[in-house]
């Protein structure tokens, strides 16, 4: 996957995530959220890896505007369960 290295790689097989079409049935915030919740810290970079790879394009080529709503999602997303 793009933007996913081998320790993220390992990381998302232990969630039962092992491609794209894996991150794109779950979403970029919800595997993320997960992740997080499964005692990982929190981590821009990886949110931005995720959404990358969900949509195949480079995590530096993500608008800051994109950013910026990920980082909202994810605060409504964690604060609603």
């Amino acid at each position: 996957m793009r933007n996913i290295g081998p320790k993220t790689t390992a990381m998302l097989s232990r969630f039962g995530i092992f491609s794209r079409a894996d991150i794109q049935s779950i979403g970029t915030v919800a595997v993320y959220s997960t992740v997080v919740s499964s005692g990982v810290q929190r981590n821009n970079n990886l949110l931005w890896g995720l959404y990358g790879a969900e949509h195949d394009i480079s995590w530096l080529d993500i608008p800051r505007k994109v950013k910026l709503a990920l980082l909202e999602e994810v605060e409504l997303y964690i604060t609603s369960k």
